[in-house]
């Protein structure tokens, strides 16, 4: 169950680069969830 303001961590990018973000659950309604915008995490290796 996802309630509002929960966070979501997920990988969104498993071909390449790897990526990955937290989105925030700004609703929850009748089984509908809305997301807000992804903020990314983490940072390209440069090594």
């Amino acid at each position: 169950m996802v309630r509002s303001s929960d966070m979501v961590l997920v990988n969104v990018n498993t071909d390449g680069t790897p990526a990955s973000g937290i989105y925030l659950a700004s609703s929850n309604v009748s089984s509908v969830v809305d997301v807000a915008d992804m903020t990314a995490v983490g940072s390209v290796n440069t090594d």
